[in-house]
């Protein structure tokens, strides 16, 4: 069955943030463009919806608009970016942007999130100390580390090309001196 684009905006069974038409567009704009389209419609679609679905992990600022009935995570409400207040009418050029990049990438590669194959005892970071600059990193039990479970490690250009709309730390280093 070919895969069905729901973009409205705050729907409650919207599953992307853009149209296929906004993607296209988007596209025509940029050097991969003649690659973008020779991928099939149902390939882009899908891609759009794998794309949103990956961004829906992301820890936004602000607030839905109509938590109860909206599916996605924007339309939000409750945040300024760089002088931009969100409101319940529109989602941020970042964002929208951004989901037809990572279509791209996720066109060109389904398995982008399946992670690391690699092994290693090391897991993730249990403490950091910024004077002397150590590092300390929780034992993974010798295991395979799937550094897929988290967008940003497979694409590290996410958080800053979508700025100040990701809120939680996401991206961002805080440096305390005792």
């Amino acid at each position: 069955m070919a895969p069905v684009l729901d973009a409205t905006l705050g729907g409650a069974a919207s599953n992307s943030y853009v149209d296929l038409a906004f993607a296209d567009a988007y596209a025509a704009n940029t050097q991969w463009d003649a690659e973008w389209l020779a991928f099939s419609v149902d390939q882009r679609t899908a891609a759009l919806i794998t794309a949103t679905s990956w961004l829906e992990t992301l820890g936004w600022s602000g607030d839905k608009c109509t938590p109860a009935t909206q599916r996605l995570s924007w339309p939000r409400s409750g945040v300024t970016c760089q002088g931009l207040a969100a409101a319940c009418t529109f989602i941020p050029y970042e964002v929208q942007t951004c989901q037809v990049e990572l279509a791209f990438q996720f066109a060109k590669n389904p398995n982008l999130m399946l992670g690391s194959t690699g092994t290693s005892t090391v897991g993730e970071v249990k403490r950091q100390k910024l004077d002397v600059l150590e590092i300390e990193y929780y034992e993974s039990g010798g295991g395979v580390i799937n550094a897929g479970t988290k967008l940003t490690d497979q694409v590290p250009w996410l958080i800053p090309w979508l700025g100040c709309w990701v809120g939680g730390n996401a991206g961002q280093i805080r440096l305390y001196r005792n």
